[in-house]
């Protein structure tokens, strides 16, 4: 991985081996090549995504920090995302399950493939928007379902005169399963917190009360 400038020449080289232990980029080694901040350049991303703490040498993964050194997470996950569908979550400090190179874990809750759904996720957010005139990664005051902000954010929001619909778009890996449990439940999330008179959701909308899209 290459950190470039703005005329295209690189300015700083990363490597990282399945887990994120950072190696040399030039030999593959785990002997890493000293980083330096030259001048301006700040480079705060490491590890897909996840930002590189220097004084625990940990990376944080928005819910908690990740120790590439032992491939696990420094703190146990939260109880809801322990299924009986899937006997591998109940390591509460494991990453990706263990198998990194199929799976990725962008905010340290919930696991995905690379690419999992994300081209027809974007195909049908644009068409919300164009026939629907709809709202996307619209933000929930109260909706957050990982606990790490006071926001969600619905996929699609559209609004009428007196409701709003809320769709929440997942693969079809979620269509059954423990997986088809926690979608439900962020979906019911949102629509709760956007009907909840305490938030401002349904003014800033301009909505009733909301329901679930389908």
């Amino acid at each position: 991985m290459y950190l470039t400038g703005t005329d295209g020449a690189a300015v700083g080289t990363y490597a990282y081996d399945e887990f994120g232990r950072t190696v040399n980029p030039e030999n593959g080694k785990r002997d890493s090549i000293a980083y330096t901040k030259n001048g301006n350049i700040i480079q705060p991303l490491a590890f897909t995504g996840y930002q590189q703490d220097e004084m625990t040498d940990s990376y944080f993964a928005q819910a908690r920090y990740y120790d590439a050194e032992v491939g696990r997470f420094v703190s146990r996950d939260k109880e809801r995302f322990i299924y009986i569908y899937n006997s591998k979550t109940e390591n509460l400090y494991s990453y990706s399950e263990n198998r990194p190179l199929n799976y990725i874990d962008p905010t340290g809750n919930i696991i995905y493939t690379p690419l999992e759904g994300a081209e027809a996720h974007q195909i049908l957010q644009e068409y919300a928007v164009v026939i629907f005139d709809a709202k996307i990664e619209y933000p929930i005051e109260g909706g957050s379902f990982h606990g790490t902000d006071k926001y969600g954010r619905a996929d699609i929001v559209v609004v009428s005169e007196l409701y709003a619909e809320i769709y929440e778009i997942k693969p079809v890996t979620y269509a059954k399963g423990y997986r088809r449990i926690l979608a439900d439940n962020q979906l019911e999330n949102y629509i709760s917190a956007f009907n909840n008179p305490e938030y401002s959701n349904m003014q800033n909308m301009g909505g009733d009360y909301s329901r679930e899209g389908y």
